[in-house]
């Protein structure tokens, strides 16, 4: 921005084109970064695209769930993830407080710095487990040490993501 103000400007006017100097410094900068954040997300877009064609093309809902969650994880800068899914067919096998309460089964993980034999398992929809909760609820939970909530009570747990 180019401003000139005659020798004997005023305070007013010096104070205003001050004023519309910042503004536009502040407008420049959320220019740029909503110009990273077009960028960024165009990136994001070229890359999923070999993701959705595969998608359309698969029949294999397996290694459909594996590809999303690879790309999630990527996209999220996450170290491991885990897709649930609801069963509901396993729904008159199991208890009644257990089927009242919808069944999650684990069906998909993936961890890039703890290697473990994977078992999927079936577990109840409850808030005292991070899948549950975030299902319940419908929020994103992202934790630095997700290890370290693991041994906590449900009430510990509740009151630390609030």
């Amino acid at each position: 921005m180019l401003a000139t103000l005659p020798r004997k400007a005023g305070v007013a006017l010096v104070r205003k084109t001050v004023d519309a100097a910042f503004a536009n410094i502040d407008l420049a900068q959320r220019e740029l970064a909503v110009r990273t954040e077009l960028k960024r997300t165009e990136r994001e877009m070229e890359e999923t695209e070999p993701y959705w064609r595969r998608l359309v093309g698969t029949h294999d809902v397996g290694a459909l769930l594996e590809m999303i969650l690879s790309k999630a994880r990527q996209i999220t800068g996450a170290d491991a993830g885990s897709l649930y899914l609801v069963e509901e067919e396993l729904a008159p096998t199991l208890s009644p407080v257990v089927r009242a309460n919808s069944i999650f089964a684990l069906s998909f993980t993936q961890n890039d710095s703890v290697q473990f034999p994977f078992a999927e398992f079936v577990l109840p929809l409850r808030e005292d487990s991070l899948a549950g909760y975030s299902a319940m609820r419908g929020e994103v939970i992202n934790l630095a040490d997700a290890h370290r909530h693991s041994q906590r009570s449900p009430v510990q747990f509740q009151s630390a993501l609030r």
